[in-house]
């Protein structure tokens, strides 16, 4: 039997909320677009930092994208843990819909199909079996 010292827990923290979240735009993984946290965004990025905190978090990863890497050293501040940046932690790669209107991309047929089905992409992008075989081998 495993020695409760060897086992690891991983809390997952999504980035704090943002314009484009308010605005109801789908973020993907567009490039190069910088985003701004709302005071929303601010206060659960203090809700994190005191998470890190209070469940003696050892290690901090994140997605190369700003919104994630912004969270992630701003709930740092106080807990000076060691980040380390992924291209595999990314989200969704939602193709073509992503900078677009949330209700365009979840109402879109194509879409439905690709919830419908996970081994089917989203237009332009990656399937949700890819993404889960991605994040599986981060992990």
């Amino acid at each position: 039997m495993e020695s409760l010292n060897t086992i690891k827990i991983i809390y997952l923290y999504r980035h704090g909320e943002t314009n484009f979240n308010v605005n109801g735009i789908t973020m993907g993984q567009l490039e190069g677009i910088k985003t701004e946290f709302t005071q929303v965004g601010y206060e659960e990025i203090r809700n994190i930092s005191n998470s890190l905190k209070e469940n003696k978090i050892e290690v901090i990863y994140s997605s190369d994208f700003n919104r994630a890497m912004d969270t992630a050293k701003l709930a740092n501040t106080n807990n000076q843990l060691p980040i380390i940046i992924s291209k595999k932690a990314r989200g969704l790669n939602m193709g073509k819909y992503q900078g677009l209107e949330f209700q365009k991309f979840i109402n879109s047929e194509e879409v439905k199909r690709s919830f419908e089905n996970y081994n089917i992409p989203f237009p332009e992008g990656e399937s949700i079996n890819e993404l889960n075989n991605r994040l599986y081998t981060f992990i």
